[in-house]
């Protein structure tokens, strides 16, 4: 950079400057999220590669400014020279370190911003010849330290995975690979392999053809994180502590955990930015995990200085991407393919977390109108609100549901281009295939949209597929209500490893297996916690909710209020007609308390 103060306007000391401030600003930004996660426990929804991201494009983004003003400074003059571009950088950082803490106005960190970008850029003019020295100088310092922590961090990773490899047992000779698949927010009332009338899923449908099939499945929670939770470790959400700002803590072993110490080589892949990362613990056990892409709109939505910008509805619209950064199911279906081959004749524990049909629902055409009927309207987002008297409300969960439906048919089909590729490549020769969702989705049935606000059949009844490539059963239907608690406990028996592992839970084998008597299964029970800022006729905003599924019937407790809710599971599949008032009804709802007393919840229970 050139000595000379005014040289600071020249096109490369501009950009110079941009690289300065924007690696500072990235390093303070950076502070702002340290503080957000480890001083106030909140969760950032971030990848860990933030760490060299978000300097990048702050770096890119003051750059751009610094291109603007080479390119008018001629039409402005001295009124757009660098200590206005300087104010500008310092107040677009303040304003991106102030924009996490929600407790401070954004008008005041507006105001704030401006006005100590303001007093630096008039600071720095006065002090012009020592302030291009400390640009120089820091220059040489910000640059070569970024560039190194960026080789340091890519060589860490790299080093760190290659040592867990090495780390690894020898598995046992034979031993069959698993390839998990989570379909997230997939209900299974709305799937043609379920009895649906639309043919949404043609693809699971052939493949459920070729194994075991699942009539009533139910999640342990109606959202992802708990119900991950239990698919990990085999335990109910009430053991562990897993919510909405709380991780899933490292108590119970996972199935990760129990597969690598078996010798396999394990790794994840989520589409979930949210609530199915590394973030919140879901990623214990896994060689590798991959949760968070390096696309353009995941590198803008995990930046706090553009973070506002990707809020912004008509900066969505105008781009046409409703979720900045949504990782598509082509991507998954790469990284499942390359976690398969980078297995290099390991047996492999593949985990993936599908996210195309969690709102808003925008699969791309053909399928995001294949289930509008000509002249109607498609929604894709959620209803959240049943306002008494909101006549247009039909036809906006009408709109909705033909919007998942789409959903449902494009994430069929790239299944089917996932299982059909694994099958011509031979990786399925011998291997397992665990297919479910997480939880389901609600459209108005009990005046509820969306999920992990009740515990109705239509937010926790899922699919579940399970195919044996090469081995019986196949095209078998079991129709006795399971809970996907079992999963795990199925998995370590199916590989004969249950003896040796202390996840716990019943495998769910001995019910295809047509082994003779009676089949001990867990307790079909579920739960979610108290949810806040929702409706209040919304049953979780009014306490913790509890659940048990029967042969017959459906119970439903609200701790917070002692309200019982009970159905015909066989006949009443929609939960319309409470039976909780009947002799029977009532009945029934006390050996449903008693199977609730079994699990140790007696204290928690409404008096009779």
């Amino acid at each position: 950079m050139e000595k000379s103060p005014d040289s600071l306007n020249r096109f490369r000391n501009l950009l110079g400057l941009a690289v300065v401030c924007g690696l500072a600003a990235g390093a303070l930004q950076l502070g702002g999220l340290a503080i957000r996660k480890y001083a106030l426990g909140n969760f950032l929804y971030v990848g860990q590669e933030v760490i060299w991201t978000i300097p990048l494009v702050t770096t890119v983004a003051f750059g751009v400014v610094a291109c603007g003003v080479a390119l008018f400074r001629p039409l402005l003059g001295r009124w757009l020279g660098w200590p206005l571009t300087l104010g500008l950088y310092v107040a677009a950082t303040v304003f991106a370190v102030l924009y996490q803490f929600p407790q401070l106005h954004r008008f005041a960190a507006l105001f704030l911003s401006l006005a100590l970008g303001t007093q630096l850029a008039r600071t720095a003019a006065r002090h012009a010849t020592g302030f291009g020295a400390f640009v120089r100088r820091s220059f040489r310092w910000l640059a070569g330290s970024y560039l190194l922590l960026v080789i340091g961090l890519f060589s860490l990773n790299g080093l760190r995975e290659r040592a867990a490899r090495n780390a690894l047992s020898e598995a046992r000779a034979g031993m069959p690979n698993v390839l998990l698949i989570i379909l997230d927010t997939v209900r299974a009332a709305n799937l043609s392999t379920y009895g649906y009338d639309r043919e949404t899923t043609p693809n699971l449908s052939r493949i459920a053809q070729s194994g075991v099939r699942f009539v009533h499945a139910f999640s342990t929670a109606p959202w992802t994180l708990p119900a991950h939770g239990s698919l990990f470790t085999g335990r109910y959400p009430n053991e562990l502590k897993a919510d909405w700002r709380v991780p899933l803590g490292d108590r119970f072993p996972t199935l990760a955990e129990e597969l690598a110490n078996a010798g396999f080589f394990t790794c994840g892949s989520s589409a979930n930015p949210d609530y199915a990362t590394t973030e919140v613990g879901l990623g214990r056990g896994f060689l590798r995990f991959e949760d968070h892409t390096l696309s353009a709109g995941e590198l803008l939505r995990s930046t706090p200085l553009t973070l506002p910008i990707t809020r912004n509805r008509m900066f969505r619209r105008l781009i046409g991407e409703d979720i900045m950064g949504r990782r598509r199911a082509p991507s998954v279906n790469r990284s499942a393919r390359r976690c398969i081959e980078d297995a290099e004749g390991r047996p492999f524990f593949v985990f993936l977390n599908y996210y195309e049909a969690h709102r808003p629902y925008l699969p791309p055409e053909p399928y995001r109108s294949r289930f509008v009927p000509d002249g109607e309207g498609l929604d894709p987002r959620a209803v959240r609100v049943a306002e008494p008297g909101d006549d247009t409300l039909v036809h906006k969960t009408e709109w909705a549901v033909n919007a998942y439906d789409g959903a449902l048919a494009y994430l069929d089909s790239e299944l089917g281009v996932l299982i059909e590729s694994l099958e011509s490549s031979g990786a399925l020769d011998n291997t397992l295939v665990i297919i479910a969702s997480d939880h389901g989705e609600e459209f108005g049935e009990h005046r509820v949209f969306d999920h992990g606000h009740s515990l109705y059949r239509q937010a926790l009844e899922v699919p579940l597929i399970v195919l044996l490539p090469g081995r019986d059963p196949a095209n078998v239907e079991v129709e006795q209500p399971v809970t996907l608690r079992s999963i795990p406990a199925t998995i370590l028996d199916l590989l004969e490893l249950g003896s040796e592992s202390p996840i716990p839970g019943r495998s769910l084998a001995p019910l295809w297996a047509d082994e003779g008597g009676e089949t001990a299964i867990d307790t079909v029970f579920s739960d979610v916690r108290k949810a806040i800022r929702q409706p209040e006729w919304y049953p979780a905003s009014k306490g913790d909710l509890q659940s048990i599924v029967s042969d017959d019937s459906h119970y439903i407790l609200n701790r917070g209020t002692g309200e019982e809710e009970l159905y015909d599971f066989v006949d009443d599949p929609d939960e319309r007609a409470d039976l909780i008032g009947t002799v029977a009804g009532r009945r029934k709802a006390a050996e449903a308390r008693s199977g609730l007393d079994s699990l140790g919840w007696a204290e928690q229970l409404p008096n009779e």
